[in-house]
């Protein structure tokens, strides 16, 4: 193939490659649950698949939720989610959520009050097309 045209170079990264590099580099300035405890009382992020959640009515009514996820590590986290942080911020299915809270500390266990919480989206199956 001698062509005297050149042909310019697609420097564009692929949408696929550019999540999967953001999506690395959010992990990297996230918190890890194996790292709460050196944590405990500041704001962080965390990035968790749920597992279960449990709702709750308080006294004066209101649904809270406490939440279980799993981290990137397979460790587990527990949540507390507040009335108005649950109404802000529902739960909408099994999927990764990017948590941010303040972490406490009761009765010896670390748990994240979370403050707002998102689903992530999923990265399309490749094979599903096929």
């Amino acid at each position: 193939m001698n062509s005297d045209k050149t042909e310019p170079l697609d420097l564009q990264v692929p949408e696929d490659l550019l999540l999967e590099t953001n999506a690395k580099a959010a992990l990297a300035h996230s918190c890890l649950v194996r790292n709460m405890a050196a944590q405990k009382g500041r704001q962080v992020c965390i990035y968790g698949y749920l597992v279960t959640t449990k709702p709750v009515r308080t006294i004066k009514g209101e649904m809270m939720y406490f939440g279980s996820f799993v981290d990137c590590e397979g460790n587990f986290l527990d949540t507390v989610h507040f009335p108005e942080t649950a109404r802000k911020f529902p739960f909408r299915g099994r999927a990764v959520y990017r948590l941010q809270g303040r972490i406490v500390e009761e009765v010896g266990f670390m748990s994240l009050e979370v403050s707002s919480m998102e689903k992530l989206p999923r990265k399309a199956d490749p094979r599903a097309g096929a």
